[in-house]
């Protein structure tokens, strides 16, 4: 997969979704609405899964917009937009991994039982790109990663890779999408 022969990427529209429904729930709390975990630890899981799925949906976005720069000035050697978008992919799929394992948390005490939940597929890929971002200087030193499977975070016109690894921003945008609707469904409300 080469970025240079992008002309176009398949990544869903996520922009209509609030960044910032961590404001929501620090009004619900002062206004005496909050319908969340006050014990500790589900506390401490429940602001984490709502800070992390914020992250994650900027990340995404600005992964997008840089995706989108990178093809329309690609010809003009503006490689800045390339390499920021694979910053942001990173940045976002490390968000998404965390924000899945505080909801794993969540369910473990009951606390979360009617939100959608990823795929065991969706989370498995999830992980295995996650792991390959966080182990990637292992991974080329030791052989795991050879070529021609790209060396670092590589987008693509329907996913990223790395290494073997693949994540494909349908699945990515999927499980951002369950962790925001997880967010509304803790909350009692909708974000906006």
């Amino acid at each position: 997969m080469n970025p240079a022969q992008l002309e176009r990427h398949s990544m869903p529209d996520l922009s209509h979704l609030y960044e910032r429904s961590i404001l929501n729930v620090l009004l619900d709390s002062l206004v005496g609405r909050s319908q969340v975990p006050t014990d500790y630890p589900n506390r401490g899981c429940w602001m984490n899964l709502v800070r992390l799925t914020d992250k994650a949906l900027v990340e995404y976005n600005l992964a997008s917009q840089s995706l989108n720069t990178w093809i329309e000035r690609k010809n003009q050697g503006v490689f800045s937009a390339l390499f920021k978008g694979i910053d942001h992919f990173e940045n976002c799929v490390v968000s998404t991994h965390r924000a899945i394992l505080m909801t794993d948390r969540l369910r473990a005490t009951g606390v979360l039982r009617r939100a959608p939940r990823a795929t065991d597929r969706q989370r498995d890929q999830l992980r295995k790109i996650r792991n390959h971002i966080e182990h990637t200087d292992e991974k080329v030193s030791d052989g795991r990663i050879r070529p021609p499977e790209p060396f670092f975070l590589t987008p693509g016109q329907t996913r990223i890779e790395l290494g073997p690894a693949r994540l494909s921003y349908r699945d990515l945008a999927s499980c951002i999408t369950k962790l925001y609707r997880s967010v509304e469904v803790i909350r009692g409300a909708p974000n906006a």
